[in-house]
């Protein structure tokens, strides 16, 4: 119970905070990141809890579970688990294995990162001591909103007023495209130091980090395969270890556990590794507000090390449980109860009535031999 408490505290808020990650790590809009979260996460888990029920049932299977991740999971889960017939300390071993792969993964994607446009304006400002000068000292950009733009060789400007684009003191934080969905190109923007003299987000290099993004989503289906292999053997670990009436009581009070101790807390937790990373915030009416800029490195690091330690330190509980998990059956008890329901079914024609019937007939055998002897 204490390894899924720490479980569920690793990926239920690293999760909550993947799509805004992933837009700060490797400039992805939301609208791709949700499709790409959607695809590996949601329909992977609901794809995984259907196959592992039909495999489980099918099989008779000691485990098995899910992904696109989990329904590859399921049906890899269950070959394997058929195969070596796995129960009690090797049940046990295989979700240990799965924790390991799980956390061994997630430190490789602390590797896994570029210098997004937020990170490469986050090193302008640790450089400029957290300011921004335009080239222009007619332009007063203090308090220009956040609109990050490049000219065409690449290089980053906070907004385009930092990067000396006519603006008559217009707020662009609400034209973020044009009307035809095109985004904005800025002109006559004498910061730029191109033929052309203009910025956009267009000419924002976006290639590295897009291939980045791809190795990052491989690696975490990957994570979520090995997670999922370990749902099912892990739960039937939990249901084995308790006897058949006490095991709604022992998921009750799991869930009750889980939930103050891990799914509560989660999205506290992460914000905060969010907050810390944090290296300039907005100011709205005297009032901090959200924050733009990060350090991009520090937040991939810290973010990755601290899950992965979280399920090391998952692993240990599962270690403890292998030690005590010799001799214990996963399906015994289920082929058990089938047995039983055979031989229900075997002895039900035999009704009230049928036994009432069979007692009178070796009543009245009785009586006759009975007569006979006296006669």
């Amino acid at each position: 119970m204490l390894g899924r408490i720490v479980d569920v505290l690793a990926f239920k808020g690293f999760f909550v905070f993947l799509g805004k990650y992933l837009e700060i790590q490797f400039g992805v809009p939301q609208h791709r990141i949700q499709k790409y979260i959607a695809g590996t996460g949601v329909i992977g888990f609901a794809s995984g809890v259907i196959t592992g029920s039909i495999a489980m049932k099918k099989f008779r299977l000691q485990a098995g579970t899910g992904v696109i991740g989990f329904a590859s999971g399921v049906i890899t889960g269950s070959i394997a688990m058929k195969k070596f017939r796995l129960q009690g300390r090797k049940a046990a071993s295989w979700v240990a294995f799965c924790s390991l792969v799980a956390a061994l993964i997630s430190f490789a994607n602390g590797a896994v990162g570029c210098k997004s446009v937020i990170g490469q304006i986050g090193d302008q400002a640790v450089e400029n001591n957290f300011t921004f000068p335009s080239c222009r000292p007619d332009c007063v950009c203090d308090g220009m909103p956040f609109y990050p733009v490049c000219n065409t060789r690449g290089e980053v400007f906070y907004s385009p007023c930092h990067a000396g684009c006519p603006l008559s003191g217009a707020n662009f934080s609400i034209f973020t495209k044009t009307s035809n969905g095109a985004l904005l190109m800025f002109t006559e923007c004498e910061c730029s130091a191109t033929d052309d003299m203009a910025v956009s987000r267009d000419y924002c290099p976006t290639e590295h980090c897009n291939s980045q993004f791809n190795t990052f989503f491989i690696n975490q289906a990957i994570g979520a395969l090995f997670g999922g292999l370990s749902v099912v053997p892990g739960m039937l670990i939990v249901l084995r270890s308790v006897s058949p009436e006490h095991r709604s009581i022992s998921l009750g009070f799991n869930g009750f556990l889980v939930s103050l101790l891990a799914t509560l807390p989660s999205p506290v937790f992460w914000g905060k590794i969010f907050d810390m990373s944090c290296l300039m915030w907005q100011n709205v009416c005297s009032k901090t507000g959200a924050c733009p800029i990060y350090d991009t490195d520090q937040l991939r690091i810290r973010l990755h090390v601290i899950y992965g330690g979280l399920r090391i330190f998952s692993l240990l509980s599962d270690i403890w449980v292998i030690y005590w998990a010799k001799g214990l059956s996963l399906v015994d008890e289920e082929e058990e109860i089938f047995n039983d329901d055979e031989i229900d079914c075997e002895l039900e024609p035999l009704s009230k009535t049928s036994k009432t019937e069979v007692k009178s007939v070796q009543f009245d055998t009785s009586m006759n031999k009975e007569a006979a002897l006296e006669d």
